[in-house]
């Protein structure tokens, strides 16, 4: 079986309106690595709280038990919102990517051990649309911070019920009014 020789894509451009057909790659064995801005992939925005950055992919396309497969990793840093502080929360992760792209009406039997399927509804594609799913798979149902840097004030003014009793008696606020008073009526002539 004649291969042709690896291919590496040329990352220079913006990979963000590419249309691939994985399987014509993968016969190639491309080997695709760039960058995706974020702003072009809608579904994920939805999930942002701030739209900058990029998405960066690396994933090597072949063939493996008569296959195509998709190998290799995305590396993603988003600001999403805190969902206790509701605050900007900085969320990043490496995504290792193990794909077996399904044609139209094929199933998973014989599918490469290790390797998750995708139905894919045409044979060409968006790569962003291939990205965005991966990536929106990962990001967490309700991210929060470890410890809110909104509420830092809170355990430090928490008060127990039973040093309300104390506080009370160390601070009245009217009682520098009644020395004013008692003082006043130590003054006046009898």
């Amino acid at each position: 079986m004649f291969r042709s020789p690896k291919t590496e894509w040329d990352v220079s451009k913006d990979l963000s309106k590419r249309i691939i057909d994985p399987w014509t790659v993968a016969q190639q064995q491309q080997h695709l690595s760039g960058e995706i801005a974020l702003s072009s992939l809608p579904r994920l925005l939805t999930q942002l709280e701030q739209p900058q950055g990029q998405v960066c992919i690396d994933w090597q396309f072949q063939i493996i038990t008569h296959r195509a497969v998709i190998v290799g990793h995305i590396d993603v840093q988003l600001i999403l919102q805190c969902q206790r502080c509701l605050q900007p929360l900085s969320w990043s992760t490496r995504l290792n990517t193990a794909l077996c792209p399904l044609k139209p009406g094929q199933t998973e039997q014989n599918l490469p051990a290790g390797f998750e399927s995708i139905s894919l509804s045409a044979e060409r594609i968006l790569l962003s649309d291939l990205v965005e799913d991966e990536v929106l798979l990962a990001v967490p149902f309700a991210p929060f911070h470890e410890q809110c840097p909104a509420h830092d004030y809170a355990a430090d003014n928490r008060v127990e019920d039973n040093d309300v009793s104390t506080m009370e008696a160390q601070h009245h606020p009217f009682q520098a009014l009644a020395a004013l008073k008692q003082h006043t009526n130590d003054k006046k002539p009898s």
